[in-house]
């Protein structure tokens, strides 16, 4: 196997973990969504003003982070 052969090698299996690394991140995601809509309907919420770009809403839990907008979660 020449030096080309083995870069070609290394950026398939640098690619494969890419992808796997994706997936992971997108099921994490996925297991945080489901978490924020419980944490929605359980958590005694205490709103706070937050000022972080979102014109979307302006309160967020500080206990649990979930924002003060029912529709992300419902």
């Amino acid at each position: 196997m020449d030096v080309t052969d083995a870069m070609i090698s290394h950026k398939k299996r640098l690619i494969q973990d890419v992808v796997k690394l994706q997936n992971t991140i997108h099921q994490k995601n996925r297991a945080i969504k489901i978490l924020e809509k419980e944490l929605w309907k359980k958590c005694k919420h205490v709103w706070v003003r937050v000022n972080d770009g979102d014109d979307l809403c302006s309160k967020q839990c500080s206990r649990c982070g979930v924002y003060c907008l029912a529709s992300l979660y419902t």
